[in-house]
C-alpha cells in the first residue's frame, strides 16, 4: 500500500516536470551569447569557447575577458550577430488598417538591430 502511494506520487511528479521540459538547441564554438555573472547583474555579450565537458556545458568568455562555465538553459543565444541576412521593419503608414508589420530583408549594413534577452525588445539604428 506504501509504495503503490508512493509510485503514485512519483507518476505525478514526473508529468509536472516534464510538462515544462523543453530540448534546447545545441550552441556551437564562436557563437554568441548573453551572459550573466550575478542576478542582478545586467546581461553581458560573450563567446562560447569551448563546448563540454558536461552534457548541456559551455565556456564562455565574456567581452571583459572573463571566463564562465554555464549551464545551456542559462545562455540565451545572442541573435543580432548571426550570419542570417539584416531585417528591416516597413509599415504602410497610408493605409488605415496597419495592423501587420511586414519584414523584408535588407542586406545594407546600415540596418542593423540589437536587442536585450531580458526586455525581449528591439532597437532599430538606421
Amino acid at each position: 500500500m506504501l509504495k503503490e502511494a508512493l509510485r503514485k506520487r512519483q507518476i505525478i511528479q514526473n508529468k509536472y516536470a516534464k510538462k515544462h521540459a523543453m530540448v534546447l538547441p545545441v550552441l556551437h564554438q564562436n557563437a554568441k551569447v548573453w551572459i550573466k555573472h550575478k542576478m542582478k547583474e545586467p546581461w553581458k555579450q560573450g563567446t562560447i569557447i569551448q563546448v563540454g565537458p558536461q552534457p548541456r556545458s559551455y565556456i564562455i568568455k565574456r567581452e571583459d575577458g572573463s571566463v564562465f562555465r554555464r549551464n545551456r538553459f542559462h545562455i540565451p543565444q545572442d541573435y543580432t550577430e548571426n550570419d542570417n541576412p539584416h531585417w528591416s521593419i516597413s509599415v504602410d503608414l497610408y493605409n488605415s488598417d496597419a495592423t501587420e508589420i511586414s519584414r523584408i530583408p535588407n542586406d545594407s549594413a546600415d540596418s542593423q538591430i540589437s536587442a536585450s534577452p531580458k526586455t525581449n525588445r528591439s532597437n532599430i539604428n538606421q
